[in-house]
């Protein structure tokens, strides 16, 4: 009886601790994997307005330290490159890959270790990071900046997102559910 009343215990405390509190605290960082959210987008056959996530994120953070768009930029016609204009003229720093092949089916693989290394380079300048991805290649990451003492927040599809990026950061945002943020496609 003991053992059930401890276990329960620990088990309310865990999903007290886990329990997603929306809107970030503190200073925030933001990045976003285009490819990711961009599959996710067509899936649900909605498109992004980027620029409503930083008003919301603003709406609801004390500072937001930067806010990285993580593309390829080259070779990809003019209205990516209209499209990456609007991104820039949103708050966004454009940030490209280098140029290589797809890697084990990975279309976009350098995206992923260029985030990675920007995410963890000065977590410093940031309380919180909101990510726009559901990579699971983040995973450790995330793990490390929570350690550190860092909130994160994953801001995605969850049908893009894996249930363990949804178990490990302190909230998971549906970006649905965000106002003005998706808008179906004409």
């Amino acid at each position: 009886m003991l053992l059930g009343k401890f276990s329960g215990q620990l088990l309310m405390n865990f999903q007290q601790r886990r329990q997603p509190k929306y809107g970030p605290r503190g200073p925030v960082a933001v990045f976003v994997d285009n490819p990711n959210i961009l599959g996710g987008a067509y899936e649900h056959n909605v498109r992004i307005f980027y620029d409503q996530i930083l008003q919301e994120l603003k709406k609801q953070a004390e500072h937001v330290t930067e806010a990285r768009f993580y593309s390829r930029v080259r070779g990809l016609g003019l209205s990516h490159t209209q499209f990456l204009e609007s991104i820039k003229a949103a708050g966004y720093s454009i940030c490209e890959p280098l140029a290589g092949r797809p890697k084990q089916g990975k279309q976009h693989p350098d995206i992923d270790c260029l985030l990675l290394t920007d995410l963890l380079a000065h977590p410093e300048r940031f309380d919180t990071c909101v990510v726009l991805s559901g990579d699971l290649d983040y995973l450790h990451a995330f793990k490390h900046l929570r350690s550190l003492g860092k909130r994160v927040e994953v801001w995605a599809f969850p049908s893009n997102t894996s249930q363990e990026i949804q178990d490990e950061v302190d909230a998971f945002v549906d970006l649905r559910m965000l106002p003005g943020v998706c808008k179906p496609r004409q």
